[in-house]
Order: structure tokens, then sequence, then C-alpha cells
């Protein structure tokens, strides 16, 4: 009888699997493929929409396409860095230091020196050792100058 129950409540689980299996998948087709969810919780919106423009508009005009791409992804994780770089672009287009469009490389560039800046320095520590002649009635012949 007991087998019967087991039987009966993995046959209720099932059925209620593929519910929820039936309303998510119901609800990522009404929101076009944005619902992601976790656990149950909806991500944040940079997370659940990383093509979304997360860039000025005025800086978008002075990127190449993959920049422009580059930036996006580093403003879902580094909103403030990318507000860093921004303020670097607009400088240098306000001072003419700009020839075209601002490539990926360039990107690149002004977010790793961003992050190196902002990392903790690390002390270098050094170790002096110094060696001594030993002093005593040991058999130690390097300490004998009798030649």
């Amino acid at each position: 009888m007991e087998s019967g129950m087991d039987a009966m409540d993995a046959l209720r689980d099932e059925e209620e699997l593929e519910r929820i299996r039936g309303e998510r998948l119901a609800q990522i087709k009404t929101s076009g493929g944005h619902a992601l969810m976790v656990t149950g919780c909806a991500l944040g919106e940079a997370a659940a929409k990383p093509d979304e423009d997360n860039i000025n508009p005025e800086i978008s005009e002075l990127l190449t396409s993959t920049a422009h791409s580059r930036l996006n992804r580093i403003a879902v994780h580094h909103p403030e860095v990318v507000a860093r770089i921004e303020q670097i672009i607009t400088r240098m287009a306000r001072q003419g230091q700009l020839e075209g469009k601002v490539p990926e490389s360039m990107i690149m560039k002004f977010h790793d020196a961003l992050c190196e800046q902002s990392a903790p320095k690390k002390q270098s520590t050094s170790i002096t050792v110094l060696r001594g002649r030993r002093h005593g009635g040991g058999d130690n012949t390097d300490d004998d100058d009798s030649d």
C-alpha cells in the first residue's frame, strides 16, 4: 500500500513540475525572452537586459559599434567605471583630441587604467639576509684563514 502512495506522490510532483514549466514558458513568451528567473526571483534590469543601451547618447555618437558594445558590457558590472570613461571621452572630444570614432581598443585601455588605479596598491616587502661568519670552536674549515 505504501508504494502506491509513493507513486501517487511522484505523479503529483511531476504534474506540479509540468504546471510550473508551462507557467515559466508562458512568462518568457509574453516578455519577449527577457524574463530571466533564478530560484523564483527576477534578476535586476541590467542583468535581464544586457543589450539595453546604458551609454550617454552623446558619447554613443563618438564610439564605433564594437566600442559601444564593450562599454555596454562594462556598464552591467561597473557603471562607475563607465561614467569615468564617458568623462574622459567627453573631455577629449572638447579638446579636439579625437580623430574619428573611438575604437574598442581605446575603451579597453581606459578600462584597464581605471581598474589599475582603483586597485589597492601592494606594498613591496624586501627581506635582507645577512650571513656572517661563525665564530666558535667548531670544525668549520671555512673560518680557517690559514693557507
